[in-house]
């Protein structure tokens, strides 16, 4: 007769093929001279963080969610995807001669 094999499983407290969410050197963002640190959860959450653009962000979202309303046929969503692209190249040009003054942003 053959024993059959009862033994336990093994537990790991990683799950198979699941990264671990915390960084092993999180960004932080000193505001108001010193007094606030916020953790950024990179490198564009810490420049909307370090200069805050927050409510600017936020009404850029609104901006979008309106025009998007206002799209009903496919000459709307192409002059819009033209002028979001757009917008998006000069914003990336803006961020690139940025970028020796940002100690966090990495290209």
């Amino acid at each position: 007769m053959k024993k059959s094999n009862t033994s336990k499983p093994t537990t790991t407290s990683k799950k198979a093929g699941i990264k671990n969410p915390r960084r092993k050197n999180p960004l932080y963002v000193v505001t108001n001279q010193g007094k606030v640190v916020e953790q950024a959860t990179g490198p564009l959450d810490a420049l909307i963080k370090r200069f805050g653009l927050g409510p600017a962000v936020t009404i850029f979202n609104q901006l979008l969610e309106i025009l998007m309303a206002q799209v009903n046929s496919f000459p709307a969503l192409a002059a819009f995807n033209k002028w979001l692209q757009e917008t998006i190249r000069s914003l990336e040009a803006m961020t690139k001669r940025l970028a020796p003054f940002l100690f966090f942003y990495s290209t």
